[in-house]
C-alpha cells in the first residue's frame, strides 16, 4: 500500500463531502457515495503485495462481496428507472395516490409533485374514482389524506370521487388499507393506478402485486437532487421488500 497515496485521496474525498454538505446538508446519498468511494478505494490500496495466501483469501472473498452489492444496486437503479415514465393503461378502474409528508398541514415538495400528476391524470379521466392514502404522522397536524383531499378538491376534483385513507404510515399500509376500501367498492380486481413519486413507482406496484392487486404506475416528477438522493434510499428499500415478501 502507498499510504501517502491513499491518505492524500481520502483527504480530497472528505474535503468534499464537507463542501457538499454545506451546500445542500447531510443527506444520505452524500453519506452513501462518499462512504463507496472509500472503500473502494480501501480495497485497492490495501491490496496484499506479499503473497501471504490467507490475506488475499480475505481481501477477494470482500471484494467478491462488495461487486455483488454494487451488481444488486444497479440492477435496482435500472428498474427504478424503467418504471419512471411507462404509459399508463386505457383501462384503469381506480387511482390510489400515497402520500408523501406534511409539514403541520403544509404540503410537503415530493407531495405535491405526487398531487400533481394525480390531479392532471383525473381530470382527463373523469370517469375514474381516487383513493387518497395517507396518516397522521410525526410533526403532522392533520392526516395526510385530508390534506391530500383538500389539494384535489381546490383543483377541481368532484369530492365524490374522492375516498380517504387515513391510517398508513408505510408504503405496505397505504396499499393494504387502500386494498380494503377497494374490497369494500367490490374493486379489488380491478385495474388499479398507483399515482406516486418517480422514484417509488417500481416499489409500490411491486408492493400492490405483492398484495393481489392488478396495479400500473404513475409518476410524480422529483426535484432532481430529491431524486437521485431517495433512489439510492430506494435500493434498500426494495430489498427490504424482497426479503420480508
Amino acid at each position: 500500500m502507498n499510504i501517502k497515496h491513499y491518505l492524500s485521496f481520502c483527504t480530497v474525498i472528505i474535503l468534499l463531502f464537507l463542501v457538499f454538505t454545506v451546500l445542500f446538508g447531510i443527506t444520505f446519498g452524500i453519506i452513501f457515495v462518499t462512504a463507496n468511494i472509500l472503500l473502494t478505494a480501501s480495497l485497492y490500496y490495501s491490496y496484499p503485495r506479499r503473497k501471504i495466501r490467507i490475506l488475499r483469501y480475505i481481501h477477494n472473498a470482500v471484494l467478491l462481496g462488495y461487486s455483488v452489492f454494487l451488481l444488486s444496486f444497479a440492477a435496482v437503479q435500472i428498474l427504478l428507472v424503467l418504471e419512471m415514465d411507462t404509459e399508463v393503461p386505457s383501462d384503469i378502474d381506480y387511482a390510489v395516490i400515497l402520500g408523501a409528508g406534511l409539514k403541520g398541514e403544509e404540503i410537503s415538495r415530493t407531495l405535491e409533485t405526487r398531487l400533481k400528476a394525480g390531479a392532471e391524470y383525473l381530470i382527463d379521466h373523469p370517469g375514474v374514482p381516487v383513493i387518497v392514502s395517507g396518516g397522521q404522522g410525526k410533526g403532522e397536524d392533520i392526516p395526510e389524506s385530508k390534506a391530500m383531499a383538500g389539494y384535489l378538491i381546490s383543483h377541481g376534483i368532484n369530492p365524490d370521487r374522492i375516498t380517504e385513507e387515513n391510517q398508513s404510515t408505510t408504503t405496505f399500509e397505504n396499499l393494504e388499507n387502500s386494498k380494503r376500501i377497494l374490497e369494500r367498492n367490490g374493486s379489488a380486481d380491478g385495474h388499479i393506478l398507483i399515482i406516486t413519486s418517480d422514484y417509488h413507482v417500481y416499489r409500490a406496484k411491486l408492493t400492490g402485486e405483492k398484495l393481489g392487486l392488478h396495479c400500473s404506475g404513475l409518476s410524480g416528477e422529483s426535484d432532481f437532487f430529491i431524486q437521485v438522493n431517495y433512489m439510492i434510499r430506494e435500493y434498500f428499500a426494495v430489498v427490504k421488500t424482497v426479503i420480508l415478501s
